[in-house]
């Protein structure tokens, strides 16, 4: 129809991770669907699936970025996931060198 508009839902999602790899800091920009602005983290994850990082999400934010320092990480591949309560919304592979 002409004239019809329809709201489109926001997906959660990384959006990017820069720089990947790294070798310390990263930053990792996200989007937030309004269901999940609460509660929301970001985790950095091994792939035998055990966490060596949370970075909370500040509620409300539909879009953002954290810091993340990962020079006491040691060297490899990782995940970083975007967790609502027991949701991982979207996962991204990240290299530390």
């Amino acid at each position: 129809m002409i004239g019809t508009t329809h709201t489109v839902p926001v997906s959660s999602a990384i959006t990017s991770i820069s720089p990947n790899p790294t070798s310390g800091l990263t930053v990792v920009s996200y989007r937030l669907g309004e269901n999940y602005r609460s509660g929301a983290s970001l985790a950095v994850v091994t792939a035998m699936g055990n966490r060596v990082m949370t970075v909370p999400i500040t509620a409300g934010d539909s879009e953002g970025s954290a810091n993340l320092n990962l020079q006491s990480v040691p060297g490899g591949q990782y995940i970083i996931q975007l967790i609502a309560g027991s949701d991982v919304l979207d996962a991204k592979p990240l290299v530390v060198e």
